[in-house]
């Protein structure tokens, strides 16, 4: 016997990887670490995307020393500020941020670090495909490659959206 105005959705769990570009030179705390970079969830271009991050990892290929890394989830390809300098993002621009998560890379792997934030709870709606992440630095890592950074976020899509 079902309810009467109840829609049923389906759910998806769905991995993104990518690989944000960094500086390669000395970070202070709190310096943008990326900035926004595009994530495709889908090549569907015609549908808007809703969902929830559950999950958030970071590899760090360089082996800095532990830090916690936030992550910036946007809804729009906005910038937090200036790579490798102190956040100084727009109030306009703030408003398009959907949630955030930090990351610790304190699990230490002798050639890299990694770090993962788990239980998270960060719905989104989008009017495309597209999610937005950028990041800030806890510590004050020098990397010694542009790719030297890896993210990985495990998302449970809705659909229909």
């Amino acid at each position: 016997m079902g309810f009467p105005n109840t829609n049923i959705t389906n759910f998806r769990t769905k991995i993104v990887r990518f690989t944000p570009v960094v500086d390669t030179s000395a970070y202070a705390a709190n310096d943008v670490l990326f900035d926004s970079t595009a994530v495709l969830l889908s090549s569907n271009s015609s549908a808007g995307a809703r969902g929830t991050i559950l999950s958030a990892s970071i590899l760090d290929r360089a082996d800095t020393a532990a830090q916690t890394i936030r992550l910036f989830f946007l809804r729009s390809n906005v910038t937090l500020g200036t790579v490798n300098a102190a956040i100084s993002i727009t109030d306009d621009n703030a408003a398009e941020i959907i949630g955030t998560a930090s990351v610790t890379t304190n699990i230490d792997l002798i050639g890299s670090r990694m770090g993962e934030a788990q239980s998270l709870v960060i719905p989104f709606e989008l009017t495309d495909q597209t999610l937005y992440v950028a990041a800030t630095t806890g510590g004050t890592p020098t990397l010694g490659n542009a790719n030297d950074i890896r993210v990985r976020l495990s998302i449970q899509m809705e659909s229909p959206v």
